[in-house]
């Protein structure tokens, strides 16, 4: 198990990640693995949302290692439980395979069409209304 810590960087990027190996004294990069960058936002009430996108293109994956230059750090944190779970996700949504992809799709639009009565696209639970002659 790696450590999940979540970084300011002096760009005033954050980002969220797997320390595999810390910085030494005579090297200032760390690597790091599933790093997200934390995307905040607000909403027209003022809430904030979070979301994560991948810090680097095509940088996802567990085999994938980044190395974060300690000396573009301003502070480190341990992440707070909730932001860990959704960063779990975020990781497992973004490993996912086509396949697996497809089979979440399915499921949720079959348990869409379960909440909202299942329509059909026969007509045969269409109403319909009289319709009267058009005036131009």
């Amino acid at each position: 198990m790696y450590d999940v810590k979540q970084f300011k960087l002096i760009s005033g990027e954050e980002v969220i990640c797997e320390v595999v190996e810390w910085a030494a004294n005579d090297n200032p990069d760390m690597v790091v693995r599933r790093c997200f960058k934390i995307h905040t936002a607000f909403d027209n009430e003022g809430i904030r949302y979070h979301s994560f996108r991948p810090y680097m293109a095509l940088q996802e994956g567990p085999e994938m290692f980044i190395t974060i230059n300690t000396n573009h750090v301003c502070s480190e944190g341990n992440p707070d439980l909730s932001l860990v779970q959704h960063y779990r996700e975020a990781v497992k949504a973004s490993e996912m395979t086509e396949k697996e992809v497809e089979e979440k799709l399915e499921s949720m639009v079959k348990r869409m069409k379960e909440l909202s009565g299942e329509f059909d696209d026969s007509g045969d639970n269409l109403i319909r209304f009289p319709s009267k002659p058009r005036l131009h």
